[in-house]
């Protein structure tokens, strides 16, 4: 787990990976791959949906 992670409340991590610096992950995500820094991770299963602080919504229908 890295610094400054950010997991919101009823999310999963699953079996052995890593989360990286600055990764956040979505409440109700099932995250089952490890995930990059600066990472935003959301879904069943997680999807990386954006990295660093720009998030765009739009990405999850892409």
């Amino acid at each position: 787990m890295g610094n400054n992670v950010t997991i919101g409340t009823g999310a999963t991590l699953l079996g052995a990976i890593t989360v990286g610096d600055g990764a956040k992950i979505s409440a109700g995500s099932i995250v089952v791959k490890s995930v990059s820094s600066g990472a935003t991770v959301v879904g069943v299963p997680g999807k990386v949906a954006g990295s660093g602080n720009a998030f765009n919504y739009h990405d999850l229908w892409a």
